[in-house]
């Protein structure tokens, strides 16, 4: 069993932090270029200025990815991380306990101090974070060989 205890602090949650700041733009971007062609193509077809006002709620969806995190956020990373042998991964977050199989596990990104476990839904991306120095029970060299062809580097 390899066991992760403690929330990620450090250089660690920075890493997190900036690539969920990252990917929040992108996608605010890309819904915002939607927006924006349908907000455009309707100005064109119904030549009504009641369109516009449709502009106001897309900007504020749009800004509001990049706004800073808010210290509740935080919440969502994970207290406790257990990985058991049988394949049965086990997260505790503020929120309760959220259970995956390895099966399901599409990538593990080793950034330096710590990895992303990475699962791919149609609807929606779900991570586990696991920081190297709050490993309790096991090995880096077992966890990797766990997840050995699923591991990316990144720095």
């Amino acid at each position: 069993m390899i066991e992760f205890t403690g929330i990620p602090t450090g250089e660690f949650k920075d890493i997190c932090v900036r690539r969920h700041k990252k990917d929040a733009i992108k996608y605010a971007l890309i819904f915002g270029a939607i927006i924006s062609t349908v907000i455009i193509a309707l100005t064109f077809l119904l030549d009504k200025l009641i369109v516009l006002f449709l502009a106001v709620p897309a900007v504020l969806i749009a800004a509001s990815a990049i706004w800073p995190i808010k210290k509740e956020q935080y919440k969502l990373f994970s207290k406790n991380i257990t990985i058991a042998k049988d394949g049965e991964m086990a997260a505790e977050t503020h929120f309760g306990e959220i259970l995956r199989a390895v099966s399901q596990v599409e990538e593990v990104v080793d950034v330096g101090s710590g990895y992303i476990i990475k699962f791919y839904y149609e609807y929606r991306t779900d991570f586990f974070l696991c920081q190297k120095d709050l490993l309790v029970k096991g090995t880096l060299d077992e966890f990797e060989n766990f997840f050995k062809d699923k591991i990316t580097r990144s720095v």
